[in-house]
């Protein structure tokens, strides 16, 4: 995580130098889009990205997501998680697993030059690790790794479950501002594990709404916060209401690198403090580090 962290500020102090170095732009081009952190962008880039929590739960958990304009209004995009950790289960070491992998497609009508709007529909494929009536230490691990990532991703750290998921995202882009919300509902269907799980349906609400400002074409600062709600009612939650909801925030910095005419690097770190139990009942913190590549 320091390391990380140390880099990406290496890399911003970099940025400094040559831009103190350039000559100045009478042209100078548009204020650049804050890519949100646990929020799909707006309209969906070319980007090959990588981020990742790491919690003070001992986990880390990431996602790769791959997405492509297939035309100027219509993408395609693709998540795959991971995550590694010490799962309390285990009586020492470290374990990995990955998650329910996810398909979908982010849709872009034309609005009015400063407004965004990103329709999503996805499928979530039930092909995560150490699922069933009798889960592995790699399945005890996808809990906390969900709640690594600020619960947000629960269906794909759900290996007993397939999701069909829809959502919306909303966005006002312009003179350096951005500003977006969001809210997509997952409907998850049991397709393992009767009797670890008896929910054979479950319904997720994941919310949230992100600020940012372009201080400098290549400087980002961002604050975003984050909600999710169950809106059925699992056995979880009837023994404990605590979990019906959770509301985590991110503060973060994010920089810009051009790597050639079609390629940029978009690198950025945030923290993320919980609000409410359950996090904050078990203390949780989490530092994302994120590097996404936006192919144009």
């Amino acid at each position: 995580m320091t390391c990380a962290a140390l880099g990406l500020l290496v890399l911003v102090g970099g940025r400094i130098a040559h831009a103190e170095e350039a000559p100045t732009n009478a042209n100078p081009a548009p204020a650049p889009y804050s890519l949100p952190w646990s929020l799909r962008p707006a309209v969906l880039p070319n980007v090959i990205r990588v981020d990742s929590a790491i919690a003070t739960n001992k986990v880390a958990a990431s996602v790769l997501t791959l997405g492509v304009k297939a035309t100027p209004r219509l993408g395609v995009i693709a998540r795959l998680p991971f995550a590694i950790g010490s799962p309390v289960e285990a009586e020492s070491g470290v374990t990995g697993a990955t998650g329910n992998p996810l398909i979908g497609a982010l849709y872009s009508p034309k609005l009015i030059a400063p407004l965004r709007l990103g329709l999503f529909a996805g499928y979530v494929v039930p092909l995560g690790m150490g699922g069933g009536n009798r889960p592995s230490l790699a399945g005890k691990l996808l809990r906390p790794a969900s709640l690594a990532r600020s619960a947000m991703d629960n269906a794909l750290f759900a290996s007993n479950y397939t999701s069909l998921a829809a959502g919306a995202s909303f966005a006002y882009v312009d003179h350096g501002l951005t500003a977006q919300v969001e809210a997509t509902v997952y409907e998850a269907f049991r397709v393992q594990g009767e009797r670890a799980q008896a929910e054979p349906t479950k319904t997720n609400l994941t919310s949230g709404a992100h600020l940012g400002y372009a201080v400098a074409s290549w400087l980002l600062p961002s604050v975003e916060a984050r909600y999710q709600c169950w809106l059925s009612t699992p056995n979880d939650v009837s023994r404990n209401d605590s979990l019906r909801d959770s509301l985590t925030v991110a503060v973060g910095l994010r920089t810009r690198f051009p790597l050639g005419d079609s390629l940029e690097l978009r690198p950025g770190v945030a923290y993320v403090q919980p609000v409410d139990a359950p996090m904050v009942t078990e203390k949780l913190k989490m530092i994302v580090v994120d590097f996404p590549f936006i192919f144009r």
